[in-house]
C-alpha cells in the first residue's frame, strides 16, 4: 500500500496577484483516502512557474509538520511566490523529504529508483497543484481546484546492453505528468495497483533487469513486450491511463513502436481524462494509445471497443482491490498457463520504509478504519476524548460475523441489499496483546435503487460483474456487504435517502439536528451522494447562521470546521467564522476559546481578532483562565511589541490623504490637516492603551467628524482616509500579521 500527498482543501484556480497567501489543507492517505497516514513527517513546498525557457522553481521551505489524524483538517496559509505578476500561472508542489534519488526534483516520483523495484514506494508520493492564475485586483480567490498533477520519472534503458554497467542514476529518463481528479470517484485517479504494475513493467523492460529469470512466463512476457513485431494489449480499469501510458513510454527506445497497440478501458466518465493524459504526454511515445468504454458484464466479442482491435496478446486487469473479479483469462480464450500474478501472494504489498522517512514508531496505517471526523475533531480540540494512545494500531476485521442486530429503522423485508456496518473500538490497554472489541455492528436491508441514486459509488460497485449468484455478497444476512463506518452515520445517510419532504424541510430548524446533518454530509461525501451532500451542507449553513447554541455540545465548531474542510465548503467555513466572531463580540464566547480554535485548526480569520482582543487588555488578565499555552502567550507578547511600534510610527507624522487634491489652497489645507492630526491625538485618548491602535484611530475619527474648526471641501476626504485605515486594520488577516513570529 502506498501513501499519497494530496489536497483536502485545494488551492484556488485564480487569485489576485496582490494577495499575500492562499489557504490549503494537505492530506496524506491511501489511494481511496480512507486511511490516514499516522506517522510524523515534515511537509515541504515550493512554487513552480512554467516559463518559455523552462520551469522556474523558487526556494523550497518547510510548510508544516504532519502529525497524523490531528493534522487532517488544519488549514495552512502558503505565502504566494515572490516576484509574481498578473497573468502568470504558478503551481504549488508538496512533498515529504526522504527521497532515494537526489538527481530528480523533489516533486517528481521516481518510478524505479534502483535496479529491482522492491524499494519502490519508500517515500510518500508528492503532489503538485494545477496552475494557479494570478489576476489583477478583483476578488482575492476564485473557485477551488478540482485537479492535481503528479510527475513520474521513467528510466529508459538503451535497446542493447553496454559493456559498462548502467545504473538508475545514469540511465536516461522520460518525465511524464499525469492529471487526476480530486473527487472521491472510483475512476479518474491513481490506484495502488496501477502504480505497482507500472513499476514492475518498467523494471521488466530494462535490458539489465533480472526479473525475467524468475519464471518462464515472465521471460515470455518480456519477449512479447520487446518484440519488434509489436503486440496488442488491453488494460482493464485503467483509471487515468497510467499503466498504458508508462508502458508505451518505457518501450519507446525499442524497435517496433509503430506496431504496438494499447487500448485503455474504464467507465465512460473517465475517458476524457484518459485521452487528455495521453495527448499531453504524446512527445514521449509513438505507439498507438487509445481509450474506450468497456462494459465488463458483456461478452468480450460483443464489446464495441474491441471490434476493431483484432487479436489480443495481453490483458492487464488492475482491479486487485476486488478479489472476486470474474473476468478470467478463460473468458478471453487464453490458456491457464498464460495467467501471470505479478504480486507475490506470500508477501505483504510494498509499504512505506519507515527508516528512510525517519517517522515515529507509530504504525503506518489503520486497517478497517474509516475516516472519522468526530474523533479527529476531539483530538484537535484537546478535549481528551476520541482516540487514545495506541488507538492508531492496525485494525483487522473479525473472522466471524457478529451477532445479528438489524437496524430498527432500515431493515425492510422487501429490501434487496444487505449491508453490515462495522465499528471497532480502541484496544484494551495494559495488556501485552492488543485486543479490539467490535461494537455498534448493525445490519441494514435496503433497496438497491436507493443506494444507486445521486451518482453514488454504490452505483459503480453494483455494475461490477458478480460471479455466481449464490456467492454474491449482499444477498443475505449470512453474506452481507461489509464496510467500515459508524452505524449511526450510515443510518443518518439512509434517513436522508428515505425521508419525506416535510421531514427534510424541518431538519434545519433545531440545533438538536446538527450532529445528524454532520453525519449525513460526511457519509454522503464518503459514498459520493453529491446532491445529498450539498443539501446537508446548505442546511448546516442555515443552522449555524440562526443558532445561538454555538460552543455547546449541540453545535461543535471543531466538527463543523472539519466537515467544511472535508467537503471543501467555503460557505460553511465562513458561516462558522462569522458566527464565532459575532458571539465573541457579544461577550457570549471567551476570546481565549476563539484563539484555541483558531490555532488548533489553522484559521487566521479567528486568530487575528482573537489575539487582538486579548492583547488590548491588561497583561495580567491575558491568561487568567489558563487556557492559553506558552506558544500563544508568546504570540501575545510579539503582537504587543509590534502594535505599540506600529502605533507610534503611524501617529508620528500626519497620515497621507490618498487620491485627493485641494481645489483651493493646497498649502493651507496641508497646514490645517497637520494641526488637526496633532490636536486629535490629545482628545480623549488618555485611557486608551497604547497597544490599542484601532481604539486610537476610532477616537481620532470621532474627533474629526465633530470638528468644524476647519470646514471646507477637504474635510470629507480627511474623514474618508482615516475610516479607510480603520477598515484595513479591522481585517482579521491584517491583524494576525502582528502576531505571527
Amino acid at each position: 500500500m502506498f501513501f499519497y500527498l494530496s489536497f483536502l482543501r485545494p488551492p484556488p484556480r485564480t487569485v489576485s496577484a496582490n494577495a499575500k497567501d492562499v489557504l490549503i489543507t494537505p492530506q496524506i492517505a491511501n489511494d481511496l483516502r480512507t486511511e490516514t497516514f499516522e506517522g510524523h513527517v515534515d511537509i515541504w513546498c515550493c512554487w513552480i512557474h512554467e516559463s518559455p525557457t523552462g520551469a522556474v522553481r523558487q526556494p523550497s521551505r518547510k510548510l508544516t509538520a504532519w502529525k497524523g489524524s490531528s493534522s487532517s483538517y488544519k488549514a495552512i496559509p502558503v505565502d504566494l511566490p515572490a516576484g509574481r505578476k498578473a497573468g502568470q500561472s504558478w503551481r504549488l508542489a508538496l512533498w515529504v523529504p526522504g527521497r532515494s534519488s537526489s538527481s530528480l526534483p523533489d516533486d517528481v516520483i521516481d518510478l524505479c529508483p534502483t535496479l529491482g523495484s522492491a524499494k519502490f514506494g519508500i517515500s510518500i508520493l508528492p503532489v503538485t497543484s494545477s496552475p494557479i492564475l494570478f489576476g489583477q485586483g478583483g476578488k482575492k480567490e476564485g473557485p477551488k481546484q478540482e485537479r492535481i498533477w503528479r510527475s513520474y520519472a521513467l528510466p529508459i534503458s538503451p535497446p542493447t546492453l553496454s559493456s559498462v554497467d548502467v545504473t538508475s542514476e545514469q540511465t536516461d529518463r522520460s518525465l511524464i505528468t499525469i492529471v487526476e481528479q480530486t473527487s472521491f470517484d472510483l475512476d479518474k485517479k491513481i490506484w495502488d495497483s496501477g502504480l505497482g504494475l507500472s513499476a514492475w513493467l518498467t523494471e521488466l523492460c530494462r535490458t539489465d533487469s533480472a526479473l525475467a529469470q524468475s519464471k518462464p512466463i515472465v521471460q515470455e512476457l518480456k519477449d512479447l513486450l520487446l518484440s519488434p513485431s509489436g503486440f496488442t494489449a488491453v488494460e482493464l480499469g485503467t483509471g487515468i491511463g497510467v499503466v498504458s501510458l508508462m508502458l508505451a513510454t518505457v518501450l519507446e527506445p525499442f524497435p517496433g513502436s509503430e506496431n504496438r497497440h494499447i487500448l485503455a478501458t474504464d467507465l465512460e466518465s473517465a475517458i476524457p481524462l484518459i485521452e487528455e493524459n495521453f495527448a499531453s504526454n504524446k512527445p514521449h511515445y509513438t505507439a498507438s494509445l487509445s481509450a474506450a468504454t468497456l462494459d465488463w458484464e458483456q461478452d468480450l466479442e460483443k464489446c464495441e471497443a474491441l471490434q476493431d482491435i483484432g487479436a489480443i496478446d495481453l490483458i492487464m486487469p488492475l482491479l486487485v482491490s476486488f478479489p472476486p473479479f470474474p473476468l478470467s483469462m478463460e473468458e478471453a480464450s487464453a490458456p491457464n498457463d498464460s495467467l501471470l500474478d505479478v504480486a507475490d501472494s506470500a508477501a505483504e504489498p510494498p509499504m512505506i520504509d519507515t527508516d528512510a522517512l525517519d517517522v515515529s514508531a507509530q504504525p503506518l496505517k489503520r486497517k478497517f478504519d474509516a475516516l472519522d471526523i468526530e474523533d479527529d475533531a476531539k483530538i484537535a480540540s484537546g478535549s481528551g476524548e476520541g482516540r487514545k494512545e495506541g488507538d492508531d494500531a492496525p485494525r483487522t476485521p473479525p473472522s466471524k460475523l457478529p451477532e445479528f442486530k438489524p437496524s430498527p429503522d432500515f431493515w425492510f423485508e422487501d429490501g434487496n441489499i444487505v449491508l453490515l456496518a462495522l465499528c471497532l473500538v480502541a484496544p484494551v490497554h495494559g495488556q501485552s496483546h492488543r485486543i479490539f472489541r467490535q461494537v455498534h455492528d448493525t445490519f441494514f436491508k435496503v433497496h438497491r435503487s436507493r443506494l444507486c441514486c445521486d451518482g453514488s459509488i454504490f452505483a459503480t460497485m453494483f455494475t461490477l460483474p458478480q460471479g455466481e449468484s449464490s456467492k454474491v455478497d449482499g444477498q443475505s444476512a449470512s453474506m452481507p456487504i461489509r464496510f467500515a463506518d459508524k452505524p449511526r452515520r450510515f443510518t443518518a445517510l439512509l434517513w436522508a435517502l428515505y425521508a419525506l419532504p416535510a421531514e427534510l424541510r424541518s431538519i434545519n430548524h433545531s440545533a438538536e439536528n446538527c450532529m445528524k446533518l454532520i453525519d449525513i454530509a460526511t457519509a454522503a461525501q464518503k459514498y459520493a451522494f453529491k446532491t445529498t451532500e450539498e443539501w446537508a451542507l446548505s442546511c448546516l449553513v442555515d443552522l449555524v447562521k440562526t443558532s445561538n447554541h454555538l460552543g455547546e455540545r449541540k453545535i461543535n465548531p471543531w466538527r463543523i470546521f472539519a466537515l467544511a474542510t472535508l467537503c471543501n465548503s467555503e460557505e460553511l467555513r465562513q458561516a462558522m467564522i462569522d458566527k464565532i466572531r459575532e458571539r465573541a463580540s457579544q461577550g457570549k464566547l471567551h476570546y481565549s476559546w476563539v484563539v484555541t480554535i483558531g490555532e488548533s485548526l489553522g484559521i487566521p480569520e479567528l486568530l487575528g481578532a482573537g489575539y487582538y482582543e486579548i492583547v488590548i487588555q491588561n497583561p495580567q488578565h491575558w491568561n487568567e483562565d489558563g487556557k492559553l499555552n506558552e506558544a500563544m502567550v508568546q504570540k501575545l507578547y510579539v503582537g504587543f511589541c509590534k502594535l505599540v511600534t506600529f502605533k507610534d510610527t503611524l501617529f508620528s507624522t500626519p497620515m497621507p490623504i490618498a487620491n485627493h487634491q485641494c481645489p483651493l489652497d493646497p498649502n493651507q489645507c496641508r497646514a490645517r490637516w497637520n494641526l488637526l492630526w496633532k490636536e486629535g491625538q490629545q482628545e480623549g485618548t488618555e485611557r486608551i492603551p497604547s497597544v490599542h491602535v484601532l481604539g486610537h484611530l476610532k477616537s481620532f475619527a470621532d474627533y474629526l467628524r465633530r470638528s468644524r474648526a476647519y470646514p471646507g471641501p477637504c474635510h470629507p476626504a480627511w474623514v474618508a482616509s482615516v475610516e479607510a485605515k480603520i477598515k484595513e486594520l479591522e481585517n482579521p488577516l491584517r491583524l494576525y500579521e502582528f502576531f505571527r513570529g
